[in-house]
């Protein structure tokens, strides 16, 4: 479970979009600018793209075209693009903190996260109230295994969103790491509850969360069971296969282990997990 923080990557800034004027009439000025900004909030960045570079050469809200666009293109991946967008949009305007956002989620995909961590504190000193920083901040500190920092950020964002259910859940993922088990276990249960509330749904990776900690806590049969409500709901879900797999193994059912870790390399994006759980335990790797 290394690479559990890898999905707090994924949170990205939405509110920031928020932006005076807003208009879905053709005729507006902001128009090309706020169809970018509602394909950004969809996670269409392809599209989005488009809409803000077309914002760009119209000549409306250049600077935060430049970085929106830079962040669309980081989150696909497309880094060195993001970066000369970015490197725009700091020559027009040095005070836009989302392009201190996204020049920190690129260094980050970088794994240089000694320089995403200035980046953010710039973000900060700009947008003090901004939670996705601060949440961001956590996972620099965790990956430089700075335990106490990452806490301390983790608990701002948690504060700033009034116990957001997602946030409580990232702090249990710095706690796990940690090796806190016990207390990770507590905190992703008090993250389902809250999203329950609001959802009236079980999240299915807080459910894999819980039965991670109840796994490293030696809490086989609650972990496994926890497993099969995911299966039963999303017979795809690769985690679920992998720590059920993880868990069989523990058990001594290395042939159960070599099952779940199999269906998982089947699964697609969720090929390299399952292979490498398979390498791992020993199991038969498929030709």
């Amino acid at each position: 479970m290394k690479n559990k923080y890898k999905r707090i990557a994924l949170v990205v800034i939405i509110s920031c979009l928020g932006y005076p004027g807003f208009s879905q009439d053709v005729s507006d000025s902001n128009f090309t600018f706020n169809s970018g900004a509602e394909l950004f909030r969809q996670y269409k960045f392809d599209e989005a793209i488009y809409w803000f570079d077309s914002s760009i050469k119209k000549g409306h809200n250049v600077a935060m075209s430049y970085t929106f666009k830079g962040g669309a293109e980081i989150l696909l991946g497309k880094l060195e693009e993001g970066r000369t967008d970015l490197d725009m949009a700091f020559s027009l305007d040095s005070t836009i903190s989302q392009a201190y956002f996204y020049r920190a989620r690129q260094l980050m995909l970088m794994n240089d996260y000694n320089a995403s961590i200035i980046f953010l504190k710039k973000a900060i000193k700009l947008a003090p109230t901004d939670y996705t920083f601060y949440d961001n901040m956590a996972k620099a500190y965790l990956a430089k295994h700075q335990i106490d920092s990452a806490k301390q950020y983790a608990n701002e964002a948690i504060r700033l969103t009034h116990n957001g259910p997602m946030l409580i859940s990232h702090l249990a993922i710095i706690e796990f790491e940690a090796g806190e088990y016990e207390l990770a276990l507590i905190h992703q249960q008090a993250a389902l509850d809250l999203s329950f509330k609001v959802t009236r749904k079980k999240d299915p990776a807080l459910l894999i969360d819980i039965a991670s900690c109840e796994w490293k806590l030696k809490k086989y049969p609650s972990a496994l069971s926890r497993c099969e409500e995911v299966l039963r709901e999303y017979p795809d879900y690769s985690s679920a296969y992998n720590l059920r797999g993880l868990i069989n193994y523990d058990l001594g059912k290395k042939d159960k282990a070599c099952a779940d870790f199999t269906t998982a390399s089947h699964i697609k994006g969720a090929e390299k997990s399952g292979l490498d759980n398979l390498k791992t335990h020993g199991c038969p790797v498929e030709n």
